[in-house]
């Protein structure tokens, strides 16, 4: 069953040259239908009770300044809503980047993931190269299969790990 919306303001325009708006709104689904709260697109909505969060540790500032040194691929998981959602429960933080894709962070890593076409969800961002292995040990212990590449300042390949 989709997320329901509800239309708070409509105005179909002025009759001489007025646009006509209308603002919806979505509400969160219930936890009972949050498996199947799918849109008629094939998009999932964004569930602010399930994989939108403000509650982990914020990242790091001496992270916040450095460029992205992380790359990753999660070959079965092509939504990303689903792969926030296992990192908010895991006590990160999490919010709605774009459409389908979500920033993903705690006081070590902050990560963009970002479903593809082909049924996979890319990661990028910046970690502490010290804590590679505690993502992987993460997305394993999710069930989740990935490729993570770690780089260094002159944005050669230092590290890859495959699970």
């Amino acid at each position: 069953m989709p997320a329901r919306a509800d239309v708070i303001e409509e105005n179909p325009g002025a009759a001489v040259g007025g646009r006509g708006h209308r603002e919806v709104v979505f509400l969160p689904t219930p936890a009972s239908q949050q498996e199947t709260s799918w849109s008629s697109s094939g998009l999932r909505i964004h569930n602010p009770d399930v994989d939108l969060s403000d509650d982990g540790p914020a990242l790091d500032g001496r992270w916040a300044q450095s460029d992205n040194n992380l790359c990753g691929l999660l070959p079965d998981s092509r939504d990303a809503s689903h792969v926030a959602e296992r990192f908010v429960r895991a006590g990160w933080r999490s919010r709605s980047s774009s459409w389908e894709g979500y920033e993903i962070e705690t006081s070590w890593c902050r990560i963009e993931a970002d479903p593809t076409d082909n049924s996979a969800t890319l990661l990028n961002g910046v970690i502490d190269p010290d804590r590679l292995d505690d993502l992987a040990a993460l997305l394993t212990q999710f069930g989740l299969r990935f490729h993570l590449e770690l780089y260094d300042d002159e944005r050669d390949l230092i590290r890859e790990i495959k699970g």
